[in-house]
């Protein structure tokens, strides 16, 4: 590449980077996390956290919009979604989530839970009452309530509890950026948020050697 080439690029890139800077405030769309947490995916990968739960509205609203960006994002990130329990009522529905994912039948479950519950206004309040809306979905409800209520997902939450105290979420749904960065809900609409989302994997994986 010559250098005139390579001076033609940079001065395209810099007001490209610094229109993306000035658009995307730390403290204002996005908060730093501080220490920084471990992400759980291996070297060169970007993980990207949502926080949320079936029983928020907002996350029931916001799922079409993550799982439409989920279908295209760059193959050095990595997807995790993570059920928060602010409240005891919560809790039915972070076991849910644990056990369709032991029984790999979260395609069966996660957005028609979300349907039935904000959609068609069903009262599931139990994990006995999820356990019967599981087996409607065609997954065997025996093995659904044994691994709602197995020790291993007794640990999952106790360990999703202390990660989102950690990531100083406080509302859903949220998303966090490689353990660094913290998206709330309310930033430019949903897709807002996932364009701040965009932006700081982005940011990351220009860190990335």
């Amino acid at each position: 590449m010559t250098a005139r080439i390579a001076s033609l690029l940079f001065a395209l890139i810099v007001p490209a980077v610094a229109s993306a800077q000035s658009l995307y405030n730390e403290g204002q769309h996005y908060f730093r996390i501080e220490p920084a947490q471990p992400s759980q995916v291996a070297d060169g990968k970007i993980e990207v956290v949502e926080v949320f739960s079936y029983a928020c509205v907002h996350c029931a609203h916001f799922e079409p919009f993550i799982a439409a960006w989920k279908k295209n994002t760059p193959d050095n990130v990595e997807f995790r979604a993570l059920p928060a329990v602010f409240s005891p009522s919560w809790e039915p529905f972070a076991r849910a989530f644990y056990a369709a994912e032991a029984l790999k039948v979260m395609d069966k479950l996660h957005e028609p839970l979300f349907k039935a519950l904000h959609q068609d206004r069903r009262a599931m309040r139990t994990i006995e009452a999820l356990a019967d809306f599981a087996a409607e979905q065609g997954i065997d409800r025996e093995q659904f309530l044994a691994a709602a209520t197995a020790s291993s997902t007794d640990i999952k939450i106790k360990r999703a509890r202390d990660q989102i105290q950690r990531y100083r979420v406080d509302g859903t749904p949220s998303m966090v950026v490689a353990g660094k960065y913290r998206v709330p809900a309310g930033i430019g609409g949903f897709q807002g948020m996932l364009d701040v989302v965009n932006f700081l994997v982005a940011q990351e994986a220009q860190a990335i050697p």
